[in-house]
Protein backbone atom coordinates (compact mmCIF):
# COMPACT_ATOMS: atom_id res chain seq x y z
CA UNK A 1 0.00 0.00 0.00
CA UNK A 2 1.33 3.43 -0.85
CA UNK A 3 2.01 6.02 1.82
CA UNK A 4 -0.64 8.39 0.48
CA UNK A 5 -3.31 5.70 0.61
CA UNK A 6 -2.17 4.69 4.09
CA UNK A 7 -2.39 8.30 5.26
CA UNK A 8 -5.85 8.75 3.78
CA UNK A 9 -7.10 5.51 5.32
CA UNK A 10 -5.62 6.36 8.73
CA UNK A 11 -7.11 9.87 8.78
CA UNK A 12 -10.52 8.50 7.81
CA UNK A 13 -10.35 5.88 10.57
CA UNK A 14 -9.29 8.50 13.11
CA UNK A 15 -12.17 10.77 12.16
CA UNK A 16 -14.61 7.84 12.40
CA UNK A 17 -13.53 6.86 15.94
CA UNK A 18 -16.42 7.54 18.31
CA UNK A 19 -14.71 7.00 21.66
CA UNK A 20 -11.26 6.72 23.21
CA UNK A 21 -11.20 2.91 23.06
CA UNK A 22 -11.87 2.92 19.31
CA UNK A 23 -9.26 5.63 18.84
CA UNK A 24 -6.68 3.53 20.69
CA UNK A 25 -7.46 0.59 18.40
CA UNK A 26 -6.92 2.84 15.38
CA UNK A 27 -3.61 4.02 16.87
CA UNK A 28 -2.40 0.45 17.30
CA UNK A 29 -3.60 -0.48 13.81
CA UNK A 30 -1.70 2.30 12.06
CA UNK A 31 1.32 2.99 14.30
CA UNK A 32 1.76 -0.25 16.22
CA UNK A 33 4.57 -2.78 15.91
CA UNK A 34 2.71 -4.87 13.32
CA UNK A 35 1.28 -1.99 11.30
CA UNK A 36 1.96 -1.39 7.62
CA UNK A 37 3.96 1.68 8.53
CA UNK A 38 6.24 -0.42 10.74
CA UNK A 39 6.64 -2.98 7.95
CA UNK A 40 7.72 -0.24 5.56
CA UNK A 41 10.15 1.08 8.18
CA UNK A 42 11.67 -2.38 8.52
CA UNK A 43 12.11 -2.57 4.75
CA UNK A 44 14.32 0.54 4.82
CA UNK A 45 17.34 -1.58 5.77
CA UNK A 46 17.24 -3.39 2.42
CA UNK A 47 17.21 -0.21 0.33
CA UNK A 48 20.01 1.81 -1.21
CA UNK A 49 21.22 4.73 0.95
CA UNK A 50 19.77 7.38 -1.36
CA UNK A 51 16.42 5.64 -1.66
CA UNK A 52 16.42 4.97 2.09
CA UNK A 53 16.86 8.68 2.80
CA UNK A 54 13.90 9.66 0.62
CA UNK A 55 11.64 6.82 1.75
CA UNK A 56 12.57 7.30 5.43
CA UNK A 57 11.64 10.97 5.30
CA UNK A 58 8.31 10.12 3.67
CA UNK A 59 7.54 7.47 6.29
CA UNK A 60 8.45 9.89 9.07
CA UNK A 61 6.16 12.56 7.60
CA UNK A 62 3.26 10.09 7.42
CA UNK A 63 3.87 8.96 10.99
CA UNK A 64 3.91 12.58 12.21
CA UNK A 65 0.68 13.33 10.33
CA UNK A 66 -1.05 10.32 11.86
CA UNK A 67 0.24 11.11 15.37
CA UNK A 68 -0.89 14.73 15.10
CA UNK A 69 -4.36 13.66 13.97
CA UNK A 70 -4.53 11.11 16.79
CA UNK A 71 -3.58 13.73 19.39
CA UNK A 72 -6.14 16.23 18.11
CA UNK A 73 -8.93 13.62 17.97
CA UNK A 74 -8.05 12.36 21.46
CA UNK A 75 -8.30 15.88 22.86
CA UNK A 76 -11.65 16.39 21.14
CA UNK A 77 -13.03 13.08 22.45
CA UNK A 78 -11.81 13.81 25.98
CA UNK A 79 -13.45 17.24 25.86
CA UNK A 80 -16.71 15.72 24.63
CA UNK A 81 -16.62 13.07 27.37
CA UNK A 82 -16.03 15.75 30.01
CA UNK A 83 -18.89 17.87 28.68
CA UNK A 84 -21.21 14.85 28.70
CA UNK A 85 -20.19 13.96 32.26
CA UNK A 86 -20.74 17.53 33.46
CA UNK A 87 -24.14 17.66 31.78
CA UNK A 88 -25.26 14.42 33.46
CA UNK A 89 -24.04 15.42 36.93
CA UNK A 90 -25.87 18.68 37.40
CA UNK A 91 -26.92 19.87 40.84
CA UNK A 92 -30.11 21.85 41.41
CA UNK A 93 -29.06 24.60 43.80
CA UNK A 94 -32.65 25.80 44.25
CA UNK A 95 -33.63 22.71 46.27
CA UNK A 96 -33.63 23.03 50.06
CA UNK A 97 -30.60 21.57 51.77
CA UNK A 98 -30.60 18.29 53.61
CA UNK A 99 -31.20 18.71 57.30
CA UNK A 100 -28.31 17.67 59.45
CA UNK A 101 -28.68 16.93 63.09
CA UNK A 102 -26.09 18.67 65.15
CA UNK A 103 -24.98 16.81 68.26
CA UNK A 104 -26.86 14.13 70.20
CA UNK A 105 -29.37 13.97 73.00
CA UNK A 106 -27.86 14.56 76.44
CA UNK A 107 -27.57 11.35 78.52
CA UNK A 108 -29.64 12.87 81.41
CA UNK A 109 -32.42 13.71 78.94
CA UNK A 110 -32.33 10.17 77.61
CA UNK A 111 -32.77 8.68 81.07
Amino acid sequence: MSLEALTTEALAAIAAAQDLVALDQVRVQFTGKKSQLAEQSKALGKMDPEERKVQGAAIHAVRETINTALTERQAALQQAALAQKLASETIDITLPGRGQRIGTVHPVTQV
